[in-house]
């Protein structure tokens, strides 16, 4: 099985184990998925890399979570993701400094 295919399958299993995966009839949803997995992406290049630790890997999967319980918004920004609570809250970056770690 191709390295990417095993991603996938992960992440699928992942969204699964985390209740985002929805089937009607022979239809699945999985709402926030597409923007999930670019930012599971983003997080795992930045560990290979060396840019984050595991602390900040794990901070990251639980901000993930939070965005697929809709506790939060986020969104990229110039290459980085940024939270978005409410509309009346200051907005906070998830990247330290832009690979500084």
């Amino acid at each position: 099985m191709a390295t990417d295919e095993r991603n996938n399958k992960s992440f699928l299993d992942w969204l699964n184990k985390e209740n985002q995966i929805f089937k009607e009839n022979n239809v699945i949803f999985a709402e926030r998925a597409f923007f999930t997995n670019s930012a599971m992406r983003w997080i795992i290049s930045r560990q290979k890399q060396g840019l984050i630790s595991e602390r900040e890997v794990s901070t990251h999967i639980d901000t993930l979570r939070s965005f697929l319980k809709k506790e939060l918004d986020l969104y990229w920004d110039n290459g980085i993701i940024c939270i978005k609570q409410d509309p009346n809250s200051v907005e906070l970056t998830t990247d330290h400094g832009k690979g500084d770690g």
